[in-house]
């Protein structure tokens, strides 16, 4: 059996940043163009998260805390599937919080997302509204797109050098963890 290498996985990372970046800036603002962006956004997610998962990135990189801004949930309304466009009605748009989250849960909160807008400002988004489908009750995470594409970038070229193995008992596997 053939164990597959994941650095396609970075490699592939890069024209993605190059469509998020083309779609980032419009003429006119159409929906086509959100929903591309979103696509490319989730496909750039799901990748870090795969290489996450593949032990593939450093723990450096892993330990940086991103910080975000979130506006807390306003009601005790749920977010559903039939309420959750109205975003002004359910979050508190007019007390952004500063929050901290790491790569990891940062992915976790695109790929299971309940909600995804991207902001415009004029001919460019600026922004990604995001909360996964388990915190959608609780806040609404407000990602600059800027800060994004920097993030897939610097996994793109995060390339671990050394590794470190431990057994670990409880789980019955190993515990991995690669540095620069």
């Amino acid at each position: 059996m053939v164990q597959i290498d994941s650095d396609f996985w970075k490699t592939e990372l890069f024209p993605i940043l190059d469509e998020i970046t083309r779609l980032s800036t419009f003429r006119r603002f159409d929906t086509t163009i959100a929903n591309a962006l979103e696509r490319h956004i989730m496909f750039a997610m799901f990748s870090v998260r795969t290489l996450i998962e593949r032990n593939r990135i450093s723990q450096e990189l892993l330990a940086k805390k991103i910080e975000l801004r979130v506006y807390p949930k306003r009601s005790l309304k749920p977010v559903t599937w039939l309420n959750n466009h109205d975003i002004d009605e359910l979050f508190d748009l007019n007390a952004p919080k500063p929050k901290q989250l790491m790569l990891k849960d940062l992915c976790n909160q695109i790929i299971h997302s309940y909600i995804l807008i991207p902001l415009e400002d004029g001919r460019k988004f600026t922004d990604i509204l995001v909360c996964s489908d388990r915190l959608r009750n609780e806040w609404l995470y407000v990602i600059p797109l800027a800060r994004l594409v920097e993030l897939i970038r610097d996994v793109a070229f995060d390339y671990p050098s050394r590794m470190h193995i431990t057994f670990n008992a409880k789980r019955r596997d190993y515990d991995i963890r690669t540095y620069k």
